[in-house]
């Protein structure tokens, strides 16, 4: 057991505090462990996650690109439960421990023979929670990519990234684009907002976005409104997860995505044995999101209801291009549809209906009142993320002017 200071990065939040590395562990049962011929070990703390379910952990870590940093991970840990160290929603955290390792000197004469010179080192610990629930290594490749994003950009990214008073400073701050976001900052909070705009959060995500593993990414088919009536059952507002790549790209969705940025992908390619050679980065990317379809709508009288048409010129875009309309209200996100090559660039909300016996049947989501924002995500066959440019409507207005403007020609 190795006393020092811990360093804490729970989803981008920094936690610096004086403890025994290891003690929360060694008052745990362990299930399993597994070590790798690089001395990466893998524990279980579940007997949900054992024997080549520990490899199969060990082999998602290595589907993320990454360089030097690797020799600076020590392990792997997986726990049933929350962390009892933060919220309990937390689903993963990636610790800094200041270790101690010894070094056998044979220098006879100037020190005993069995001297060993100790060495102090940085090492990294990944946690992944609620391991007991996510039995699949899809459930948890998410979190591991995002966490080992934590460890590559504090190994790489230098002193005044990793300091929170010297942020504003960092390279990847600049590069980034940052300096035009107000909200950017270096706190240690659970509030979300403050969460979601922490500088170790933005590059994590980035590291998951340009150098993480596919393995966690699907494409969801989300369905409008219109293609679910004449269900008897049917989710008004889809569901969605961080799992669900063509709608959520990064966790902060006012940002841009990586992709834009063709320095920002550089500048992480950098620091990784694959340099200058990797399968994402082409020519123009930064100026694609000019590239991509506008978005455009129009909101019709349905009966006393109202739909909301919502279309673009896919021809004006990248070819192949899965695009995803989703929609944003305070801090959720609602994907809308999912439109896939060959298919009408179209969408709706608000209300359809359909006649069946002489009976009239509507179908409502419910979206189209108060204010939200919309945009496309449009997922390339590379794999690359963009983000369209953002619309926001106020529903209520919008129906007041229409209204209006019926009165005015009545």
């Amino acid at each position: 057991m190795i006393k020092g200071f811990r360093i804490i990065l729970v989803s981008g939040l920094l936690f610096i505090f004086l403890a025994a590395s290891g003690a929360a562990s060694d008052a745990l049962q362990e299930e399993a462990r597994y070590q790798a011929d690089n001395g990466i070990e893998v524990i279980s703390y579940t007997d949900k996650w054992v024997d080549l379910g520990l490899i199969r952990v060990y082999d998602e870590l290595m589907n993320n690109v990454h360089g030097m940093e690797m020799d600076y991970l020590d392990r792997i840990e997986i726990h049933a439960g929350s962390s009892p160290e933060t919220a309990h929603n937390v689903m993963a955290t990636y610790q800094i421990e200041k270790q101690e390792e010894h070094i056998g000197v044979n220098l006879k004469g100037f020190f005993p023979d069995d001297y060993e010179l100790p060495i102090k080192l940085d090492k990294g610990v990944i946690r992944i929670y609620k391991g007991e629930e996510r039995q699949a290594i899809e459930d948890i490749a998410v979190d591991l990519s995002h966490e080992y994003g934590h460890h590559f950009t504090l190994y790489h990214f230098g002193e005044t990234f990793t300091r929170p008073e010297y942020f504003r400073t960092s390279e990847y701050y600049n590069i980034r684009g940052l300096e035009d976001y107000p909200l950017v900052n270096a706190e240690a909070s659970h509030e979300l907002e403050m969460h979601r705009w922490s500088i170790y959060e933005l590059a994590a995500e980035d590291y998951r976005q340009i150098l993480g593993s596919d393995t966690g990414r699907r494409i969801t088919g989300f369905k409008d409104i219109k293609q679910k009536k004449g269900q008897d059952l049917y989710l008004p507002i889809n569901e969605v997860s961080i799992r669900d790549y063509n709608a959520i790209g990064q966790m902060n969705w006012d940002l841009p995505t990586a992709f834009h940025n063709s320095v920002l992908v550089d500048y992480f390619y950098a620091f990784t044995h694959k340099g200058d050679v990797y399968k994402r980065s082409l020519p123009l990317m930064a100026d694609q999101a000019d590239e991509l379809p506008g978005l455009d709508y129009s909101i019709s009288p349905l009966g006393d209801y109202y739909q909301t048409k919502f279309y673009w010129d896919r021809s004006t875009g990248p070819e192949d291009a899965i695009y995803t309309l989703v929609a944003y209200r305070d801090d959720k996100v609602i994907p809308i549809k999912t439109v896939f090559p060959g298919q009408d660039p179209l969408a709706y909300i608000g209300t359809v209906y359909y006649e069946e016996d002489g009976y009239i049947y509507y179908y409502q989501d419910g979206l189209d009142s108060g204010q939200l924002s919309f945009r496309l995500q449009v997922l390339l066959p590379d794999g690359r993320n963009l983000s369209g440019h953002m619309i926001s409507i106020d529903f209520d207005q919008e129906v007041a002017d229409l209204l209006d403007g019926i009165g005015d020609t009545g």
